[in-house]
């Protein structure tokens, strides 16, 4: 195996080939372009000196034409695939982006449900403010003002009650809220601060304060 090749049995090689359509037109067959080729061109030279290295040059040649499974699961480049392969491959694409597109829209509707769970049986009944006007904490502070002389001297003997600026929120002990008034004497409004007392089941008022343009008066 280690005899030197004798020049007339070396293998002749196709350097170029080339088919002529026309006058104008050839097609290049070999060699191949240099994107679709292993090695560069000048990396194929005849090289073998010896029939032992004629064998290793025919068994890498023969390595090199088998597919594995790895060949077969590799990604081929886009001018390498043929058309069929490329219809498949944007079939392939699509069908991700409509799984992507329906798990979208699976999320956004299990979102959708839970922000309405939430609003309906969380937020209306634990969260939601409502106003304190026509409350109960409201016409006893109401009631508590009609009859308190303090507010009489500083606003006037008569006087109106014109708004009630404040919410009532279930998760908080306290209310506040402020009772605007319109008087003969002064313009003015008085804020309160009431809490509700669960043994009794009665609205108690903590903080009491008439604020006027000059002074801030505390009733209670």
């Amino acid at each position: 195996m280690s005899k030197e090749i004798p020049k007339g049995e070396k293998l002749w090689r196709i350097s170029s080939l080339t088919a002529s359509v026309d006058d104008e037109t050839k097609i290049l067959i070999l060699p191949l372009p240099e994107s679709k080729r292993n090695v560069k061109v000048i990396e194929t030279k005849y090289e073998a000196k010896s029939y032992n290295d004629l064998v290793n040059t025919i068994d890498s040649i023969q390595e090199s034409l088998t597919v594995s499974k790895t060949d077969q699961t590799s990604p081929k480049r886009y001018e390498d695939k043929t058309e069929d392969e490329m219809m498949e491959e944007m079939a392939r694409k699509r069908k991700k982006q409509f799984g992507s597109l329906v798990r979208f829209r699976y999320y956004q509707f299990g979102a959708l449900m839970g922000a309405m769970f939430f609003y309906l049986f969380v937020y209306r009944r634990f969260l939601y403010p409502t106003p304190v006007m026509h409350s109960a904490s409201y016409s006893q502070a109401v009631a508590y003002i009609k009859a308190n002389k303090t507010v009489k001297n500083k606003i006037g003997s008569k006087f109106q009650v014109m708004n009630c600026n404040g919410k009532m929120y279930p998760y908080k002990k306290d209310v506040k809220f402020d009772i605007v008034l319109f008087g003969t004497n002064a313009n003015g409004k008085v804020k309160v601060t009431s809490f509700f007392d669960k043994p009794s089941q009665t609205w108690h008022m903590k903080n009491v304060a008439l604020v006027t343009r000059n002074e801030v008066v505390t009733l209670i």
